[in-house]
């Protein structure tokens, strides 16, 4: 039973941004795609905007914090154990996934948002899409930092808790 929990979290580890992308795209499709309020989902695309661009200058910081920290004794010890390399790579997924999240609000700030704009669906559903995905890997990666930082303060070791 250990051995599925282990894998089950392996896989969500790796597939957070998907998983959240995929949930939020489907919740939309199913559920939402209809919504009529055309200045409300102006002002959502705007905070998604603000926020996801917000993201990207936090997960910028952080990788740069991390990077900063290198000599620390846990960072080396992530370094040895071939970690690094993964969570620097979780770092720059998350702000890839908040850049295109701010991009699609950016281009959807453009477009015609009103019910009566049938090819409106697509755009909205690309938009939720890369916004489920930045969320989901900046959860995974807070997640994993937030490990990091603690393991810091108790140098112990991070990733493996």
């Amino acid at each position: 039973m250990k051995r599925i929990w282990e894998f089950t979290k392996f896989v969500a580890e790796k597939s957070a941004a998907f998983i959240g992308a995929l949930t939020l795209a489907f919740v939309y499709w199913k559920h939402l795609r209809d919504f009529s309020a055309e200045r409300d989902l102006k002002d959502l695309v705007q905070a998604a905007l603000n926020v996801a661009a917000i993201g990207v200058g936090f997960l910028i910081s952080s990788k740069a914090i991390l990077l900063s920290i290198s000599r620390s004794k846990v960072v080396r010890e992530i370094q040895k154990s071939g970690h690094f390399v993964t969570l620097i790579g979780y770092f720059l997924g998350a702000t890839w996934w908040s850049a295109f999240a701010a991009i699609t609000s950016a281009s959807l700030l453009w477009m015609d948002l009103s019910a009566s704009n049938p090819s409106r669906q697509l755009p909205v559903l690309v938009w939720i899409f890369f916004c489920g995905g930045a969320l989901g890997a900046t959860v995974r990666v807070v997640h994993l930092f937030g490990k990091l930082v603690r393991a810091s303060a108790t140098e112990e070791a991070p990733l493996n808790s």
